[in-house]
């Protein structure tokens, strides 16, 4: 892990309003959410959006509150941040941004909400097919 703040947690299970929220990545008390285009983009123009764009955006808000409402400080990772010219200074906003939620919530999750987000990424994973790939909390 590159940036050196962590042990990171892959494809989380977060409670929200309405079900689960999967997280791309969860490390201490920050999630990192990886933002592409396509989910804004209609299929019909190559994307995977099956509702307006600013649906999609507004779902985004709602379920970025509920996340963070759980104690968690959130980044949001572009494929330019990672891939492009940027990825320096994006290194250094993202740790900063890391830096603040440890700051103002610590940099580990309390056993009790450890506890509560496994169970509900495992009560979530329990709904998949068999044989789906599903990272497991012990991993």
């Amino acid at each position: 892990w590159e940036m050196g703040i962590g042990e990171p947690w892959p494809q989380f299970a977060v409670q929200v309003t309405g079900g689960v929220a999967w997280c791309d990545l969860l490390v201490g008390r920050h999630v990192f959410e990886f933002d592409g285009r396509l989910k804004y983009l209609p299929v019909d123009a190559g994307g995977v959006a099956t509702r307006e764009a600013a649906d999609v955006v507004w779902h985004e808000k709602v379920r970025e509150r509920d996340i963070a409402a759980h104690g968690l400080g959130i980044s949001r990772v572009t494929w330019d941040d990672v891939l492009g010219p940027g990825r320096a200074s994006a290194i250094r906003r993202l740790t900063g941004e890391f830096q603040l939620t440890c700051a103002r919530f610590g940099d580990r999750l309390p056993d009790r909400q450890r506890k509560k987000l496994r169970k509900a990424h495992d009560r979530a994973a329990d709904d998949y097919p068999p044989g789906w790939p599903v990272v497991t909390a012990e991993q």
